[in-house]
């Protein structure tokens, strides 16, 4: 199954952007904060808080386009699978592994012009790569979705920054960025 044409057009923006090239430059009125390297962004961007976050926005994607449908076979047993909610937007695996085969042609070659040690440019891939991909699938999910998590980070990608995590403090949640 082809992906859904809104997914299409981001992934083309994607490419289009020179990604990373706004990292280490506060651009906004923004409340977000800029760390001050890419070997910062890189350790911020493994925290295991960053990475729950992560996780937990990528639980309310499946949540949101996956439910549980009975078949007759599976309902005797009593067991369940979960199914795409619309049947138009295909297997969840199927679309996922072509935005992730369309992120990584995207970022790779990106991530090796950068001046990052080996270990930090695993990191920085394994965040930036899990965001885009995310976005992908919101981008493609976007009608039955109610989050816009991913598809908000990756506009700080689209201006040219690196999401690398977040802070809590003075009371709310602020973007960290390279």
């Amino acid at each position: 199954m082809a992906m859904h044409e809104a997914t299409e057009r981001f992934l083309t923006q994607v490419k289009q952007t020179p990604l990373f090239t706004a990292s280490g430059l506060k651009d906004c009125d923004d409340p977000a904060v800029v760390v001050a390297s890419w070997a910062e962004a890189a350790a911020v961007s493994q925290k295991d808080a960053n990475r729950q976050i992560r996780t937990e926005q990528q639980r309310e994607i499946l949540q949101q386009t996956l439910y549980e449908k009975l078949d007759p076979a599976s309902e005797s047993l009593g067991l369940t699978a979960p199914q795409p909610l619309c049947e138009e937007y295909g297997p969840w695996a199927e679309t996922l592994d072509q935005v992730e085969a369309a992120v990584d042609l995207i970022v790779s070659p990106v991530l090796l012009r950068l001046p990052l040690s080996e270990p930090e440019r695993r990191a920085v891939w394994a965040a930036a790569s899990w965001d885009l991909i995310h976005a992908g699938m919101e981008h493609h999910y976007a009608a039955v979705l109610q989050t816009r998590f991913y598809r908000d980070l990756a506009a700080w990608y689209l201006r040219g920054h690196f999401v690398c995590g977040w802070d809590y403090s003075e009371g709310y949640f602020r973007t960290l960025l390279y």
